[in-house]
């Protein structure tokens, strides 16, 4: 994702973005939107493009009563290591997760654990647990400082279900420094434009990361949202004038919410429901079967590649 950002940066026109900068307001004029900064800066353009995220500041002041509802599940996020010269059955799962760029997901009523490795000898582990573990505010903030040992202690308990490679591997889990992500959504809004402002991306329509979608829609989002400008344009013209933001800012706003209503609204369905079929299914799985075959079986069959 690192390569990712810096290549998009790499291709904007003009000088080099200023990333150290904090937004504070907007306000439209005639022809213009004029964008406000804490440092007391501004700048002008014709158009205000919107990517700051699940708790968008700009959409925050375009529509004051959209909201953000947590989900009820919170990422813990640690590293483990493993001995990649090792014959035993576990490191060489784990080495394979690295060899083949993959993910592996396993899944129980009270807790999903996602790995993925990190370097050649570490494993990021990104347990997802009930919120209700961690002592979190309505806000999803903390109210009081959790230690490691605390995580780890949550950690151990929530997969004491699991395969016997998997408690092994988050007995060595690190959960130093703290680090925590408890999940949200924000709810369908009306409409993801207004005036000479555009919400695109989480800013627009934040969705459970349960499908790993929320990237590719942002980019789904940046390719409509420039056909449907293009399209409102006179013929061989680029223009931002009014009527062209007019239009093809409804025109994204209409033909882009089906498609994130319905995958926010999967989503959401998914959170409660998936862990508990998963957990039945694997369960047989894992039980019946030796835990490196299952693995190698679904590290051939099914992965995810970066």
């Amino acid at each position: 994702r690192e390569e990712l950002y810096r290549y998009l940066l790499h291709q904007l026109p003009g000088p080099d973005p200023a990333c150290s900068k904090r937004f504070r307001s907007f306000r439209e004029e005639a022809d213009r939107v004029v964008v406000s900064f804490d440092d007391g800066t501004e700048t002008t353009g014709d158009l205000l493009l919107a990517a700051d995220g699940a708790r968008s500041l700009v959409r925050r002041q375009l529509f004051p009563s959209s909201r953000v509802e947590a989900l009820g599940v919170t990422f813990l996020l640690s590293v483990s290591s493993f001995d990649p010269n090792s014959t035993d059955a576990d490191d060489v799962l784990l080495k394979q997760l690295h060899d083949k760029n993959a993910l592996l997901a396993l899944f129980s009523p009270t807790a999903s654990l996602t790995l993925a490795a990190t370097s050649e000898t570490e494993i990021g582990c990104y347990l997802g647990v009930p919120s209700s573990e961690l002592p979190l505010t309505a806000t999803d903030r903390l109210n009081r400082e959790v230690t490691a040992d605390e995580l780890a202690s949550i950690a151990r308990r929530v997969t004491a279900g699991l395969h016997p490679a998997v408690t092994a591997l988050m007995s060595r889990a690190r959960f130093d420094p703290v680090a925590y992500w408890p999940l949200c959504q924000l709810q369908p809004i009306e409409r993801f434009a207004e005036g000479r402002v555009v919400l695109i991306g989480d800013a627009a329509h934040h969705m459970s990361p349960s499908q790993g979608q929320a990237c590719s829609q942002a980019f789904e989002d940046a390719a409509l949202l420039l056909k449907t400008i293009r399209r409102a344009c006179p013929p061989n013209t680029m223009t931002l004038d009014a009527g062209v933001l007019a239009e093809g800012l409804a025109d994204y706003t209409r033909l882009r919410k089906p498609r994130t209503d319905f995958l926010t609204k999967i989503g959401r369905d998914q959170l409660p429901k998936f862990g508990w079929f998963m957990h039945t299914v694997l369960s047989y799985v894992l039980w019946l079967l030796p835990f490196s075959m299952f693995a190698a079986g679904l590290l051939t069959g099914v992965n995810y590649r970066v």
